[in-house]
């Protein structure tokens, strides 16, 4: 709550105690107290006043001025977050500040050898394109600037460090860059200089060389030589931006505080005070951050050991637990084999089965069948999907066979194809009408999706999870349970269906909190920077992203030790020292600051072989005996089925999750298992997954391998999204998408706006378009939005605007997908009075006019209210659309639910890679 005071009130109230202590009961830093005081005009005590008082010394007040013209009688202050300072740092605040009273470093003229070894390197510098020198040298100091900055520079920092030798601090060049030390803190430290971006304007000579090459050019496509290609150089005779030294510098601490990151870190030039006139200041920094940074340390060390009585006592907890259901559920069995369905949300059906041993000797499980259901003679066509690397999803329709159909993943994984799963397609089934079976198995291992004709004239279906020669051996009273298989039967075509897979998956994902919060627009950094990782650089992508309106960043391979390429460092989930110094709290803290969540990449179940994991345990591998180790991707799998391996895994993510202020993981899987764990490695990881969730209930999973290779219901419990595919082209994601759909839920596909070109396509498609295609999942961007022209730039920020404005009803809604006439898609999201329908054109139209759209859900309501929100396409060259696109532009037109159903919804032109998007809503 604001608290008002007169000037003369306050003035009474800043002499009756500390600035510090009056700080904190204004919830505010002292800093901000300051400040409130000079533009109020209010004297306040100096440095050592406070000290000199409590040691009985005669202390004269400052009086208070008059009141000057532009200045208000009444001073306002709204109450801040309370810092909570520990009573250590405070008095270490004032202590410093007595001893920084009794010194001057003005009227010293003092000379460090690291400093002169410093400046005497960056005189020797050459300049980059921005007019800067940066040192990077071991033992020097982390220091950027303009040639013309360095003398100024090199006073100010003599008089820091003899300012910091008053504290109790000395400058040390022992490590990778210098840094203050009092013997039992590390405090690194930077300077940097800003710099003035400006538009280049040509100059006349650089002009008249692009004009000499104009004309060159046209000379030779005069002559029909139409083998000469242009140079790139020959393109743009000057560069696009123009940089120029600011002589603003800046002076920072590079010191991570997890408990107290209030604390002033960063001094820089102001239009008053330069940094040449701030060495105590800064000294008194310094050693109000040593001070918070030993606190911070004593009580991260009581978080660690009260966390591990916790997870000890949790780890206990549930093993009782286990122990006592375990016995239970053996006591209640009966039969040898149990079979049990339950009906799912949306009307699906879960089915599973188990089987237990009741017998005295051994038995060895080879096969057990989740589910196994007929299929009428009536059944006309089977759609299954297959895929790999950056092509998932690709759809199969087959005809019903005579003999037997499989759909069977060896590779330890569920695969690019999707999850292990068909649909079964009755006479005249369509989208929206007919019967229509969909299977699922709930299982992220090697699989078998069977279909049999038999001799009655019906068909067998039958999915199940594939068993290694022995690995399931139950001994007496011991069970096996398969993973459950989903069942969706319609009478409502594919669409039904599909309704029906999205609410048994829907049940299955365990939200933070409970419930889904609105999916937040993601920013990832791998087709930004790849493995060319820095902080800095790091910093700024991400504060380009929340300038647009992203909401959370996610870090991607290439932050941990030894990861400068992908040969070598899985397994070893520590940040890269040479990166990020300090480890990834300060990056994370900073991200944070922007108001982005900050989410990190890891590939737990992987290790390289130049790695010190690997090189301490090979055993862990996962390989045969006596065999060699081929890689894939450079890389090996991790033996899942070890409790040790898992038990090291735990502890370095609980590590990190503990550490830094990580709220979600990108959890990759990048090679298929060579040899084969079978299904015991999928229960492994499973088993990780679970321990992580647990530990850490608040922290979001995305599910990744190699981009879909492991999309399924069985991995829908343990994460919040999944990624559909590395291949971000808008074009190829349109059928990838919709084969997502078609067993996976829209609020958990990780759809982003891809570059353009596409990395993994070489093809180039407007902003418009890319963005529109990603809407409709669980929207992300993976580019670096500083480097999009601006009119990209504005474009990705409306589409970002517009995601958030409709996400309401684009996740947990139905989803409806259809055909048009001339290859036209469409696909519809929402509830059964609000809808928001896409109509994706991917290639030319090949008629002149298009057909009017029909929309079979319109008939459920009579009459609908329907608006053109946006055509996202190439911008350029228009094409002509009717009066009434323009009106549909501007307001809603009314249509009778029958009249879409039947006739259609009049549809504009659209070029090649376009998408129109419509609002419908029930009129009331």
């Amino acid at each position: 709550m604001a608290r008002q005071f007169t000037r003369s009130e306050f003035y009474e109230l800043v002499w009756s105690k500390p600035m510090t202590h009056l700080a904190k009961e204004f919830g505010l830093s002292d800093v901000a107290l300051h400040k409130i005081c000079r533009k109020h005009d209010v004297p306040n005590p100096p440095l050592g006043w406070w000290a000199k008082h409590a040691a009985g010394q005669r202390v004269k007040r400052t009086p208070l001025p008059k009141l000057r013209s532009g200045i208000p009688d009444t001073i306002n202050i709204a109450g801040g977050e309370l810092r909570n300072e520990p009573d250590s740092v405070a008095q270490m605040r004032e202590e410093a500040r007595v001893r920084a009273s009794a010194f001057d470093p003005k009227k010293v003229d003092p000379e460090h050898s690291i400093v002169t070894r410093s400046m005497a390197k960056l005189r020797k510098g050459k300049p980059d394109e921005q007019g800067m020198v940066r040192l990077a040298q071991s033992g020097l100091i982390d220091v950027e600037i303009a040639p013309d900055s360095i003398d100024r520079i090199e006073l100010s920092l003599n008089r820091i460090v003899t300012a910091a030798q008053v504290q109790g601090f000395e400058l040390s060049g022992k490590a990778e860059r210098a840094e203050f030390t009092d013997g039992s803190v590390i405090v690194p430290f930077n300077l940097k200089e800003a710099v003035k971006r400006s538009q280049h304007e040509p100059t006349p000579e650089e002009l008249a060389k692009e004009e000499k090459e104009r004309k060159r050019r046209e000379r030779r496509w005069a002559r029909n030589d139409w083998d000469y290609v242009p140079s790139f150089s020959s393109f743009s005779h000057w560069p696009e931006w123009d940089y120029a030294p600011t002589g603003k510098v800046s002076f920072e601490f590079d010191l991570y505080l997890r408990y107290s990151s209030s604390l002033r870190r960063s001094f820089k030039d102001a239009k008053i005070q330069r940094l040449e006139n701030m060495a105590n200041d800064i000294a008194v920094g310094l050693a109000v951050l040593a001070s918070a940074k030993r606190e911070d340390d004593r009580r991260a060390e009581e978080d660690r050991i009260r966390a591990e009585e916790e997870a000890r006592r949790r780890n206990e907890a549930r093993r009782l637990a286990y122990i006592e259901d375990r016995r239970l559920k053996v006591l209640d069995l009966v039969f040898e084999r149990v079979e049990t369905i339950r009906v799912c949300d949306a009307g699906a059906f879960a089915f599973a089965a188990q089987v237990t041993n009741l017998g005295e000797e051994p038995i060895e499980v080879a096969a057990l069948a989740s589910l196994q259901i007929p299929l009428p003679a009536t059944a006309e066509a089977l759609v299954s999907w297959r895929g790999r690397h950056s092509a998932e999803l690709r759809e199969c329709r087959e005809a019903m066979p005579e003999h037997r159909w499989e759909r069977v993943t060896r590779r330890g994984l569920s695969g690019h194809g999707g999850p292990p799963g068909v649909y079964v397609l009755d006479r005249a089934s369509g989208w929206d009408r007919g019967l229509a079976w969909a299977v699922q198995l709930a299982w992220s291992g090697d699989s078998e999706i069977a279909v049999e004709r038999d001799d009655e004239g019906y068909w067998h279906l039958s999915a199940q999870a594939t068993l290694a020669t022995g690995e399931i051996s139950l001994a007496t009273g011991e069970t096996y349970r398969a993973p459950e298989a989903l069942l969706a039967i319609s009478t409502k075509g594919r669409n039904g269906a599909m309704a029906q897979q999205h609410g048994a998956v829907r049940a299955l994902v365990d939200w933070p909190g409970g419930s889904m919060t609105p999916r937040p627009v993601h920013l990832n950094s791998w087709e930004a920077c790849y493995f060319a990782h820095d902080a800095q650089r790091i910093a700024r992508l991400a504060q380009a992203g929340s300038s647009i309106g992203i909401e959370r960043f996610v870090l991607d391979d290439g932050w941990f030790k030894g990861r400068r390429h992908d040969r070598a460092g899985l397994g070893d989930w520590e940040a890269d020292p040479e990166t990020y110094s300090d480890g990834l709290g300060p990056l994370a803290t900073k991200i944070r600051d922007m108001g982005l969540e900050f989410g990190l990449w890891v590939e737990p179940e992987m290790v390289n072989p130049d790695s010190d994991l690997y090189r301490a345990h090979p055993d862990w591998a996962l390989a045969s005996l006596d065999r060699d180790r081929p890689t894939a991707r450079n890389q090996l799998v991790l033996d899942m089925r070890r409790a040790d391996v898992r038990d090291h895994l735990f502890a370095r993510l609980d590590a990190i999750l503990s550490q830094t202020p990580v709220g979600y993981l990108k959890w990759d899987h990048n090679r298929d298992h060579a040899p084969s764990g079978g299904a015991s490695q999928t229960l492994g990881s499973y088993e990780l997954l679970e321990r992580v969730r647990t530990a850490h209930p608040a922290v979001e999973i995305e599910g990744c391998a190699g981009g879909g290779g492991r999309s399924d219901a069985g991995l829908a419990s343990f994460v919040h999204r999944f990624w559909t595919s590395d291949n971000i082209d808008a074009v190829a994601r349109v059928s990838m998408q919709r084969g997502f759909l078609a067993f996976l839920p829209p609020e958990i596909m990780g759809s982003h706006v891809s570059a353009s070109p596409a990395h993994a396509t070489g093809r180039s498609q407007a902003m418009a378009f890319r963005a529109a295609i990603a809407c409709t999942g669980h929207l992300g961007i993976e580019l670096d939005p500083d480097a999009l022209a601006d009119v990209d730039r504005d474009e990705l920020a409306r589409w970002i605007d517009f995601y958030k404005q409709w996400r309401h009803l684009l996740h947990l809604t139905r989803v409806d997908l259809g055909e048009g006439t001339d290859q036209l898609l469409w696909q519809a999201h929402g509830n059964r009075s609000e809808k928001l329908l896409f109509c994706i054109r991917t290639s030319p139209a090949q008629d002149r006019r298009p057909q009017p759209l029909r929309l079979p859900f319109a008939s459920e309501r009579p009459t609908w209210q329907v608006r053109l929100l946006a055509i996202a396409e190439e911008a350029g060259h228009g094409l002509p659309r009717a009066e009434l696109f323009d009106r549909m532009a501007g307001e809603a037109i009314g249509f009778t639910g029958s009249w879409l159903a039947e006739s259609g919804l009049p549809m504009p032109i659209q070029k090649a890679e376009s998408v129109a998007v419509f609002h419908l809503e029930a009129a009331a």
